[in-house]
């Protein structure tokens, strides 16, 4: 691995969001529907424990829709109230303004007998890189006004949105566990909440087609070089001599995969 597993500048941004759930009323945590422990961080949990924490799987037209509803129930028996959105198409979006409204006015009610009137919640959406978290914000405000990338790690500063009367949102930077595991590193790079270009391809997909090597994915190949030889002919990645380049093919496929450009929903995690 190329990379540092938990840069300097997560680090910071892991303090300062201890200081800033102080301030919050509720705590929305963003995490990819296809890998929903992976792309989870443990630590969070932890920082809520006096906040109202709500779970999002998002990016569901990405994951299959039977694992991602066994996902809810999982996660709703276990007192995390969950929902699947996704945050580009605006989808799954009502649900969760709606609970953020009983939050408001359930606030309303508490000032209110102590002679008060002026209730607003703030809200905080954290998660992990690219888990869509600025993509959500601009889901549910009238504008907008978070800059939205496919690169991970794009958020840096913090913003307080207005997005309806009473209710602020603040986007942050996205934070990866504390621990590497091995077993959901290469499942944070297929779904893209590791830098790409600081990943060996190759290796991610070893990994991954030595326990998905019986999915559809694959259209059938005997063998994983096999499959990223055919895509990097359909690629026209093609070096000197007429071979495949086969890391750049496979890093193409990667990006593909984490995209959602491939024709099969993928969920790489499993409540069973």
């Amino acid at each position: 691995m190329k990379e540092s597993w938990f840069p300097g500048h997560m680090m910071k941004a892991y303090h300062r969001l201890k200081e800033l759930i102080r301030g919050v009323d509720v705590v929305i945590e963003i995490r990819d529907s296809r890998a929903p422990v992976s792309t989870g961080n443990e630590g969070l949990e932890t920082l809520c424990q006096n906040k109202k924490l709500l779970l999002l799987l998002n990016k569901e037209d990405l994951a299959e829709p039977l694992y991602t509803e066994k996902w809810i129930n999982y996660f709703n028996s276990r007192g995390r109230k969950t929902f699947a959105v996704n945050s580009r198409a605006k989808t799954g979006i009502k649900p969760v303004m709606a609970y953020l409204q009983t939050v408001l006015e359930q606030k309303k009610i508490d000032l209110a007998v102590k002679g008060r009137k002026d209730a607003k919640i703030r809200v905080m959406v954290a998660g992990i890189p690219n888990a869509g978290k600025s993509a959500f914000i601009n889901a549910v405000s009238k504008k907008g006004q978070v800059k939205v990338g496919k690169k991970a790690g794009l958020t840096r500063g913090e913003q307080w949105i207005n997005i309806s009367e009473g209710m602020e949102l603040l986007d942050t930077p996205g934070i990866l566990p504390f621990s590497r595991k091995e077993d959901s590193y290469w499942k944070l790079a297929i779904t893209g909440s590791l830098n790409r270009e600081k990943l060996e391809p190759l290796n991610v997909l070893e990994k991954f087609y030595s326990v998905f090597h019986n999915d559809s994915l694959w259209y059938g190949a005997t063998d994983l070089y096999s499959f990223i030889k055919k895509k990097g002919s359909d690629y026209s990645f093609f070096i000197k001599g007429g071979e495949i380049d086969l890391e750049r093919s496979a890093g193409r496929f990667l990006q593909d995969l984490g995209e959602g450009k491939v024709k099969e929903r993928l969920t790489l995690e499993f409540p069973e």
